[in-house]
């Protein structure tokens, strides 16, 4: 365990595995993995950066795990990123 906390809204613990490496997991659910958070993130982001053809500015909602904010070289037209 590398880390167990309660917030007034949830348990969070990080664990490492031999399988999965880091895993977040908030009341008792694993959330994401540094195994799997690519395509989990990927499958959020996709949809929104392709409907665009030359997004400028970002804004991410909630943004809780940071991943998303990380640069796409696919879509280098994004220059401004809000959390």
């Amino acid at each position: 365990m590398l880390h167990r906390g309660q917030s007034k809204f949830q348990t969070v613990e990080v664990v490492n595995t031999k399988a999965f490496g880091s895993l977040l997991i908030t009341d008792g659910l694993m959330q994401s993995s540094e195994a799997d958070e690519y395509v989990y993130h990927q499958s959020l982001v996709h949809p929104a950066m392709t409907a665009h053809p030359a997004p400028k500015k970002v804004f991410i909602a909630g943004g809780g795990e940071v991943r998303l904010s990380k640069p796409d070289p696919k879509k280098a037209s994004k220059r401004n990123c809000s959390l």
